[in-house]
Formats: C-alpha cells, structure tokens, sequence
C-alpha cells in the first residue's frame, strides 16, 4: 500500500480492509482518487473544529471526538421532519377512524334500540304504499 501521507486514517483504514492482493496492485494515483472519495464522503474539513483522539487506560482504549461547525444539513433534515410529521398526521387519523368505528357502531344500534323503545316509525305504514310497493 502506498504510503501514508498520501492518505488521511480514515481511508488507510477503509484501505486495509482490502485484500492484500487487491491492495498491493493499486497506483498511488488511484488511492489518492479513493482517499479524496473517502473525504469528501466522509465530510472531512466540513467543521471549522474537528478534534479527535484515543485516552488509554489500563484495561480499555476510549476514543474522544469533538466537531464544531456549521450545520449543513438543514434542508435534508426539514425534509425528514416534514414526511415524518405528515406520515404521523396520516397514520393518527387512520388510528382514530380505526377507534371510532365501534364507538358509532354501537351508537347507532343504541339509537336504533332507543327508537324501538319510545315506539318512533320513521317509516310509516302508508309509505310503501305511496311508493307502489304495496303490503
């Protein structure tokens, strides 16, 4: 593998992940083309402030990172924001359909009882027969 300077620890470390064989028949031309790829997915020199580092302790490795800059991503995360927040709105009207239904299910049959009860016809005797259809 060509040598280090050539590429930053991110993709020396995507680049040891390939076979030796493979590794060994890249030009320096085309790891440079890789490392850049790498970066510039992997956002590097995005933040005005990117520390990172490794504490060793005795019985583990802890690796710190702090990044500070501006935020970039706003108009991919609205965009989240908004299709999440229209797929909750679809989904709790389809729950509170879902919930209701029983709800006016046993309303309307309670009212038809109740109709029962007091003795109301909502349709008279003679209504079939002003409509031809006889007895």
């Amino acid at each position: 593998m060509p040598s280090p300077s050539l590429v930053d620890a991110y993709a020396a470390s995507i680049l040891s992940r390939i076979e030796p064989g493979i590794r060994a028949s890249f030009t320096d031309e085309q790891v440079r083309a890789i490392a850049e790829a790498l970066a510039s997915r992997h956002g590097k020199g995005a933040h005005a402030l990117d520390v990172r580092g490794l504490i060793k302790v005795y019985f583990a490795t802890y690796y710190y990172v702090f990044q500070f800059g501006r935020d970039r991503r706003m108009g991919r995360r609205r965009t989240e924001v908004e299709r999440s927040r229209k797929a909750q709105f679809a989904g709790n009207v389809l729950f509170f359909v879902m919930a209701m239904s029983p709800v006016i299910l046993l309303l309307l049959v309670g009212l038809y009882f109740l109709k029962a009860a007091l003795g109301i016809d909502l349709f008279p005797t003679h209504l079939p027969n002003l409509l031809g259809l006889g007895r």
